[in-house]
């Protein structure tokens, strides 16, 4: 018996002594801008390197650790503590160190990538967005950000295209037009909206809207030569409302 027990302990001994990694985070940690990194003395890129390798590696304490030998006006403090702060799910913290962060260094990425999932975590799919959008303008091809942001739109969209449905049903229109006008800030190409939007811009008789909405619906191939023929036609009954005869 002492032998089965003897290579019990021994077992359980070894597998006390392995040191396991931390798991990967579930977070994306954009690179410091290059007009960032550039403001930081050796030591201080060095340190701000240590801190987003820890990030990377789902170490937030030690992370924290750093940046707090950083100090607080170093430009890699709050958004490096807004990551800390949305590792350990403190949302509002994080929410609030990321726009510090952006408030004093505008350009400031990873901050902007911070915020969008942190408002992916909360399910506000709007704002984040917004972030991932602001990412696309200094930077239109970003690996990380551009599929994000096609992904989010396509669902911003259609949750608003369902709303503008509920209150046409409803027999709001304005509450309609409002909801479809948000769909095309998010996907100007949006054959639904553009169509809707331009009959509605015939009902009110606005020709440079039905114009603009029908010319971006025309446009695309996928809308049906069902809608094709009732844009025209209603476009037609516009110019000659109008006395536009020659148009």
């Amino acid at each position: 018996m002492k032998k089965p027990l003897l290579a019990a302990l021994v077992l359980f001994g070894a597998w006390s002594c392995i040191t396991f990694a931390p798991a990967p985070p579930s977070f994306h940690i954009e690179e410091l801008p290059s007009s960032v990194a550039t403001r930081l003395t050796l030591d201080q890129r060095i340190a701000a390197d240590e801190v987003w390798s820890d990030l990377k590696v789902g170490r937030p304490d030690r992370a924290q650790r750093t940046l707090l030998k950083l100090g607080k006006d170093n430009p890699v403090y709050a958004v490096g503590m807004g990551f800390v702060n949305l590792f350990q799910s403190e949302l509002a913290a994080a929410e609030a160190s990321f726009k510090e962060s952006l408030a004093r260094y505008p350009d400031m990425t990873p901050a902007q990538a911070g915020l969008a999932q942190l408002y992916e975590t909360k399910g506000d799919k709007g704002l984040a967005l917004a972030e991932y959008e602001e990412i696309l303008k200094n930077d239109p091809e970003n690996r990380w950000a551009k599929p994000k942001a096609e992904a989010l739109r396509g669902q911003v969209a259609k949750a608003l295209l369902d709303e503008a449905s509920s209150a046409r049903a409803a027999g709001k229109s304005e509450e309609e037009r409002q909801a479809l006008l948000k769909v095309v800030s998010v996907d100007p190409e949006s054959t639904e909206a553009n169509y809707l939007l331009g009959m509605d811009a015939i009902d009110r008789n606005d020709t440079a809207g039905a114009i603009r909405h029908f010319s971006a619906f025309l446009e695309k191939e996928t809308a049906s030569r069902e809608r094709k023929v009732a844009a025209v036609r209603a476009l037609a009954g516009l110019y000659y409302k109008n006395q536009e005869f020659g148009r």
